[in-house]
């Protein structure tokens, strides 16, 4: 698995960042990658990235606040040159052709008039529970690329949320056969009840039924479960442009 990956990204990948690059792999790169903070969600992003490279370039959104870290880290973990990765910072910016990498916010993704191209065939969504409301501009810009890349990756440490709601437009940008509609997620999982104001789903139940559904396009590990593989705490300087 690890042959094609470069020699200072394969020897920073610990044991369960391994596993979590197989699963992904199993699951044909369609994968919301939830592990607690600090267990190196954007490494085995990268690697998995990397064992695709024949599909880039990789369109990633993300906080407007992390457009420098990616670009950092790709460059540091994939050896990409500094030319070859494009953040879009602006919506009139137009991506410069060849680029391997694309990195846009949310905000700007929501907005609508920035000329990125819509058909990447591996999109990476960053802290992917911005995307928790259905209805929201983001969601309704971003979701749709999700569904129709080749491989969606979908990264963040609080996947579960306080409704279960507010996990359909990841599941089913993922996994849209899953189920059928948010209706009938939401019947199934949510306690859907009707009001005069239409149908409330801020309720849940069934929720081991749903653990077993999410594990099928989820790799959630806590520290608690790898700690005997973690290095000692380290401090580190991050400077923000």
């Amino acid at each position: 698995m690890t042959a094609a990956l470069p020699e200072q990204l394969n020897r920073k990948l610990m044991p369960f960042q391994r596993e979590g690059i197989a699963a992904a792999l199993r699951m044909e790169g369609r994968v919301l990658i939830g592990d607690e903070m600090g267990l190196g969600k954007t490494i085995q992003t990268l690697a998995i990235v990397r064992m695709y490279q024949q599909e880039w370039p990789v369109l990633v959104v993300c906080p407007s606040s992390l457009i420098f870290t990616w670009s950092k880290e790709i460059q540091e973990w994939l050896g990409v040159d500094k030319e070859q990765i494009d953040p879009i910072l602006t919506a009139r910016q137009i991506p410069k052709t060849g680029s391997s990498f694309v990195i846009m916010s949310y905000d700007l993704m929501g907005r609508g008039d920035h000329q990125v191209d819509r058909h990447f065939k591996i999109v990476v969504a960053d802290e992917s529970h911005y995307l928790k409301s259905h209805d929201s501009k983001r969601s309704k810009a971003v979701c749709p690329m999700l569904k129709n890349a080749r491989r969606a990756i979908l990264l963040s440490g609080t996947p579960a949320l306080s409704r279960p709601i507010e996990l359909f437009p990841q599941v089913n940008a993922l996994k849209k056969e899953m189920f059928s509609s948010r209706h009938a997620f939401g019947v199934r999982y949510c306690q859907a009840t009707e009001t005069r104001f239409g149908w409330d789903y801020r309720g849940a139940e069934n929720l081991i039924e749903l653990n077993v559904l999410l594990s099928k396009i989820m790799v959630r590990r806590l520290k608690a479960d790898v700690l005997s593989q973690l290095p000692e705490k380290r401090r580190q300087i991050i400077y923000v442009q």
